[in-house]
């Protein structure tokens, strides 16, 4: 559900950060890009220049093992238009009327570079829709063709609920991998509806 600021604003943002390996550390490098990002768009700063600001920032750093992940997600809740900015996350997925297409996943972590090497794709969004979000631990549990299975995976779903999507990808995850879980999982679910 939306905040009243957001549904004003016609716009809604998700940020996904995946740190290095796991566990404590991982979260704090993280909650770092994303703490800072959520301040420099709040203070007006566009996503290219922000994302600028965070790479600049963790190449500054300069520690080689030491590289997270950033997807930012815009929607525009009035058009429906939809676009999705990674530096080196996961795989999204989108899934339409029972297809489900995969965005992306070629780009570099944030700080390897001097310059962001950003992947952006804009997709037009339609009632119903789902946009799957992950981090590279729920699919390197599954192991071979993990890109595969898990689009097999999502386009067998029948539920539409956010919440028990993502308990559902999370639980076909730790499954495939027999709960031997060694990286962070997270999911993030957005379902698309129009409002009548």
């Amino acid at each position: 559900h939306l905040t009243p600021e957001q549904a004003e604003k016609g716009c809604f943002t998700v940020l996904l950060s995946d740190g290095t390996g796991s566990g404590e550390e991982a979260g704090k490098d993280s909650g770092q890009v994303l703490d800072l990002m959520e301040k420099l768009i709040g203070a007006g700063y566009g996503r290219e220049t922000a994302m600028e600001v965070v790479n600049t920032t963790w190449f500054s750093i300069g520690e080689d093992k030491k590289h997270p992940t950033l997807d930012i997600c815009d929607v525009d809740l009035y058009g429906g238009s939809c676009e999705l900015r990674k530096a080196g996350g996961a795989v999204t997925f989108l899934k339409r009327e029972g297809q489900v297409e995969a965005l992306g996943s070629g780009s570099l972590p944030l700080g390897i570079f001097q310059k962001a090497q950003t992947e952006v794709r804009v997709r037009q969004l339609a009632a119903g829709d789902l946009l799957i979000m992950m981090t590279d631990g729920v699919l390197d549990a599954l192991e071979d063709e993990c890109e595969e299975r898990m689009r097999d995976m999502i386009e067998a779903l029948e539920e539409q609920n956010p919440q028990e999507i993502a308990e559902k990808i999370l639980s076909y995850a730790i499954c495939s991998c027999g709960g031997r879980i060694r990286d962070d999982m997270t999911v993030f679910v957005l379902c698309l509806w129009e409002n009548a």
